[in-house]
């Protein structure tokens, strides 16, 4: 095909260009290479037995704890966004060595093999197909990456006073260098004694203690372990001013005596019953966040809320003791430990090797080690059970069990990833791909200004439709509005969260974190209610209300473009009420326009008015903050996903491909994070797209790939980037994806579309490829398939092994195939047309080193691979073209180092090379056979063996830089020691087998033995020694190198054959095998012996 056949695609920027490439073109090629190739309905394959490669499922971890969340989620039919955190996962990889009962010879040992001697640290090229498939740890459902630290915490808190109320605690870690908070709180509530009957109080006041669940705290690597520090909050029932509250925990020995002890239970109980859901602060503290045992925190009293930006410049003081606030006298102290991963993966995922019990009847199977019962961050399963069961400890009557020791349940605490990890970590700390589904929001209001009312407490709800009203009455909600969704102390679930109050401050500060889930699908009209309380610290008449309505503020949970709110600061304007001259019965009542919700959106900010600020954080797995992915996504989620309706669901052909070209513009971070549900929808549309759409979606695919790339373009090596690497091998499955315009679409779609994604891929890849235009954007996608060429292909592989296999399971009735099968002839063309514009691209230096060096290895890969999933003859058909290009430029250097030696080398390095050249086959196994089949060249004995040995040789021999002669013969002994430590072919029957492949290659080194090469024998006229005789020249190293291989190959072989290799050989002769076993020569051709392979025969017998 020349360049005067290919029309110029055309300049408009985003067109489609034309193919260049046509079936006649590509059966020219054919005949080129192999004038007498078969059809691909008679292609017989490369020797590889059937079922080398298998597809096998991988199986994904479970939790020993299933999440629980609070708001249902739906099924993956409905919602596909969530369709990628619950599907099985499937990967190719090769049959087992062990289990081929054919393969399970003696292997040679190492004093009976030349090779292993000479090379005894043989480093093995990277695998085709792994033969031992497993989950990468990023790809684990885990709260934290692998490598953060993990604490296991617990706290003993005895206050002097007594447990005379209920407390409340909150556990958080702070990074003081940041300046932030870097997990979510911990929170639990500590039960007073006022909650048990008169006898027990009497009992409890002295020992006053109280032990809380445990807690598992992250600590991701890159925080520093001395800029982090634990803090504990603690609060109690609200009942006035802040110095008179905390004023019997400050001074306790005033209050001793068991009638001021039962005051104080029954003012508790009088206030709990009137203000149980207000609270105000009563003492925090710090430490280290450091592994020990009964490590002390010295708790100092806290009158009045403190934000983050407040308390920061205090821990360090608080930490040494010096902080100039009164000390509440108390035993706080906490245990830390660290947990290694190994310990928190067995505790917190199912294991198939061994058991778990967690009952007292099975004691002789718990380890010696107590066993963690670990509750995910966002379950709404209480651990109140773990703390009554402690509770239970601390009474005399309780004699705990060694099982009750021997068990730990604790629950994970969420890290938060600062934005300057995000990029190593992933937006959630929890890895740079999002695996498993979270979907939360926090809440933290900061601050009220300018507000005419005092003792604020701020009510804050979830809803997901507007409300006509609101009303002050306690625990008023209009049903079906609120959502059941916010976290409450010791996980249980509520519709409303409540900050501290403030006693007597019109402009307070806030310091609480409000943890809501939020649903799967999030419309416009969902909101955050935040309401206003005025509450009456002292007792009023009974029929009016402790609280009253006084305003109210709202914060739409989505933007006008869909997208979630960001992680910011938000300033709202409180919507307040005049002040009432008393208490009303009702509590007030406020009306609610309609509309209010989008009102709240459009509206700015009056600085005059009263204004609440509020920082907020999303943690989601499925709702990104990012504008383009938030739009692409936007229609995956349940009651968009195949709606009939226009506004709803389908989308035309112009919307669809403004939101694939649309991830262009997302960042990077965003991608990674939603990489998985990104691929498979984009993949969706190059399946079953438009002709339009599945161009966009080519392209679109392309800048997913380098958006999720941790190192783009800057490593050649398969494994620099794991994420694209496990998406293909791991992730990606060719059934998985389905339309993404759900099945309405499916229905109406027309029945023209690629039948298989790498037909699809095929057919927009070599559009890409041939053109040859100058527009931006066109050229950019080359370049960017030519980057990703590695991917592209080996995605291309596992979707033709899967469509195969389905196609031939179809054809049988549900019947297993078997690997490799032979592809159609339209998928074997259009492969072949690829790989043919590969091969021009890497002889094009414009595309500039690195990525013809990518583009290189890729085809090598490739080539290796299709030789085991398909039977066609595209790889040996592209190989013998790639040669002819080679040989028309190995005259340059960079030719040669860049690209030939690196493909030579994937190529022996191959597994199944020696299977290739028809050793070792399964027709073989019995008894060593020499054949000779006609055409095509690449089913002939030793075909590729020839074309790499022959290759090497001329390099070897023509090549006139010492350092890449030296390069070519090296790499032809790796051809050799390659299939010595081949796992596949151990056996002294295998490697005969190998050895007689070359036997017809001999001729080309006895060359080498005239006067001039590399094993003439003079010593004067080969000029061992050079530099004055200092050091042995550079000819004698190839001299070494190049004997060792024949060396090995003599000593390979039995001595039935080892004769036949001392023999002059005539190209037209053929080794006949006779069915008893003997072999026999041509009787035509003419045998004697030569003075070159007298000295190979000396060789032998040195190393016998």
């Amino acid at each position: 095909v020349t360049e005067a056949t290919i029309p110029q695609a055309e300049e408009e920027k985003g067109e489609r260009p034309q193919l260049r490439i046509t079936t006649s073109d590509i059966h020219a090629v054919r005949k080129l290479v192999s004038p007498n190739g078969k059809s691909a309905g008679q292609h017989q394959g490369f020797g590889i037995e059937r079922g080398t490669v298998e597809l096998v499922k991988i199986p994904r971890k479970e939790l020993i704890q299933p999440q629980s969340l609070p708001l249902p989620i739906p099924p993956p039919k409905a919602a596909p966004i969530i369709h990628e955190f619950c599907r099985p996962w499937r990967a190719l990889r090769l049959r087992p060595y062990s289990s081929d009962p054919l393969l399970r010879k003696a292997e040679a040992s190492q004093d009976q093999s030349l090779l292993k001697n000479y090379e005894p640290r043989f480093s093995a090229g990277e695998p085709t197909f792994p033969t031992e498939v497993s989950l990468p740890t990023f790809l684990e459902p885990r709260v934290s990456v692998e490598d953060a630290h993990v604490f296991l915490v617990s706290i003993h808190l005895r206050f002097t006073l007594g447990m005379v109320e209920p407390l409340f605690c909150r556990l958080v870690v702070y990074d003081i260098s940041l300046g932030c908070r870097v997990t979510e709180e911990f929170s639990y509530s500590i039960p007073g004694a006022m909650d048990t009957n008169v006898n027990i109080i009497k009992r409890r006041v002295p020992i006053s203690s109280a032990m809380v669940p445990h807690a598992l705290f992250y600590a991701l690597p890159n925080h520093l372990p001395q800029h982090l520090y634990l803090i504990l909050k603690v609060s109690k029932i609200l009942m006035g001013d802040g110095e008179s509250a905390t004023s019997p925990y400050c001074f306790p020995e005033k209050l001793t005596s068991e009638t001021e002890q039962q005051k104080l239970i029954e003012k508790a109980a009088d206030c709990f019953r009137r203000l149980g859901q207000y609270r105000q602060p009563l003492a925090w503290g710090a430490i280290a966040l450091m592994e020990g045992s009964s490590r002390p925190m010295t708790l100092y009293r806290q009158r009045t809320t403190m934000s983050d930006d407040q308390r920061l410049p205090l821990i360090a003081e608080a930490v040494r003791g010096t902080l100039k606030e009164k000390v509440v006298p108390s035993v706080c102290e906490f245990d830390l430990e660290r947990i290694d991963d190994q310990r928190l993966t067995e505790s917190k995922f199912q294991s198939t090797s061994k058991s778990r019990s967690t009952g007292k009847n099975t004691l002789t199977s718990l380890p010696p080690v107590p066993v963690l019962d670990i509750l995910d961050p966002f379950s709404s399963a209480s651990v109140s059970s773990s703390q009554s069961h402690e509770n239970e400890e601390s009474s005399p009557e309780h004699v705990p069990s060694q099982a009750d020791s021997m068990l730990v349940q604790c629950r994970e605490v969420q890290p938060f990833c600062h934005p300057s990890m995000a990029s190593a970590f992933g937006l959630t700390g929890c890895g740079p791909v999002a695996v498993s589904y979270m979907n939360v929001m926090y809440l933290y209001p900061i601050h009220l200004e300018r507000f005419q009312y005092r003792n604020i407490a701020i009510r804050v709800q979830l809803l997901q439709k507007e409300v006509d009203f609101l009303c002050g009455l306690k625990d008023f909600e209009v049903q079906g509005a609120v959502l059941q969704a916010i976290y409450a102390p010791n996980q249980e679930i509520v519709s409303s969260g409540y900050t501290l109050v403030n006693y007597h401050q019109k402009n307070p500060q806030f310091e609480n974190e409000i943890k809501i889930c939020l649903p799967e699908k999030l419309t416009l009209a969902h909101h955050i209610l935040f309401t206003f309380y005025h509450v009456h610290c002292k007792k009023i008449q009974p029929n009016q209300q402790q609280q009253e309505i006084v305003g109210y503020a709202i914060l739409p949970v989505l933007q006008n473009d869909g997208t979630i709110v960001q992680d910011n600061n938000y300033v709202m304007n409180v919507f307040a009420t005049p002040i009432a001259s008393k208490a009303s019965t009702t509590g007030g009542v406020i009306s609610l326009s309609p509309g209010y919700v989008a009102a709240a959106r459009e509206a700015g900010i009056d600085t005059a008015k009263t204004s609440l600020t509020c920082r907020t954080r999303v943690l989601s797995s499925i709702h990104s903050q990012d504008r383009a992915v938030s739009a692409f996504l936007q229609p995956f989620h349940s009651d968009a996903f195949g709606s009939e309706t226009k506004d709803q669901g389908v989308l035309d052909d112009d919307q669809i491909v403004n939101r694939l070209l649309g991830l262009r513009q997302a960042s990077n971070t965003n991608v990674c994070y939603f990489f998985f549900p990104i691929a498979r929808f984009v993949l969706g549309y190059l399946r079953f797209g438009s002709c339009v759409v599945r161009w966009a979606a080519f392209r679109a695919f392309l800048a997913v790939l380098e958006k999720a790339s941790w190192t783009p373009h800057r490593s050649l090596k398969q494994d620099a980037n794991q994420i694209l690497h496990n998406f293909v091998h791991v992730v990606f499955d060719e059934y998985a994806i389905e339309n993404p315009c759900g099945p309405v679409a499916a229905v109406t779609s027309e029945s023209s579309h690629p039948q298989s994604i790498f037909h699809a891929m095929l057919m927009e890849w070599l559009i890409a490829l041939q053109d040859s235009s100058t527009v931006e954007d066109n050229v950019e996608t080359k370049r960017s398939s030519l980057a990703y060429s590695n991917m592209l292909l080996q995605l291309i592989l596992k979707s033709m092994a899967m469509h195969t296999l389905h196609q031939y399971g179809l054809k049988n009735g549900g019947a297993v195939g078997l690997l490799p099968m032979t592809l159609s002839d339209d998928d074997d063309e259009l492969t072949e047309a690829v790989l043919c514009e590969l091969v021009y691209c890497i002889g094009n230096n414009s595309n500039g080193l690195l990525l013809q060096k990518e583009v290189n290895r890729s085809i090598a890969y490739f080539c290796r691979g299709l030789f085991l999933v398909a039977k066609n003859q595209a790889p040996a058909h592209t190989i013998s073209q790639y040669m002819v290009w080679v040989s028309a430029n190995q005259r340059d250097p960079n030719v040669l180092v860049h690209v030939l030696f690196p493909f030579i080398r994937i190529l022996i390095d191959f597994e199944y090379f020696a299977v290739v050249n028809g050793a070792c086959t399964a027709k073989n196994q019995r008894r060593s056979t020499l054949f000779c089949v006609a055409e095509p060249s690449s089913q002939r004995r030793g075909w590729l063996a020839k074309i790499v040995f022959e290759k090497l040789l001329y390099v070897a021999d023509e090549q006139k830089e010492e350092k890449i002669r030296c390069d070519a013969v090296r790499l032809l002994r790796r051809m050799f020691v390659a299939q010595v430590y081949n796992q596949f072919h151990q056996s002294q029957e295998h490697q005969e087998q190998i050895a007689l492949i070359y036997f017809s290659f001999f001729p080309s080194i006895a060359q080498f033995t005239t006067d001039g090469k590399l094993l003439y024998s003079s010593v004067s006229s080969a000029g061992v020694m050079s530099n004055g005789g200092d050091a042995p020249d550079k000819s004698q190293e190839l001299k070494k190198e190049l004997l060792i291989c024949v060396a090995h190959l003599l000593s390979s072989v039995s001595t039935p054959y080892l004769s036949r290799f001392f023999q002059q050989f005539n190209g037209d002769m053929k080794l006949h095998a006779h069915e008893s076993g003997g072999h026999e020569f041509n009787p035509s051709v003419s045998l004697s012996p030569t003075g070159a392979l007298m000295h190979y025969r000396k060789i032998v017998e040195e190393v016998s």
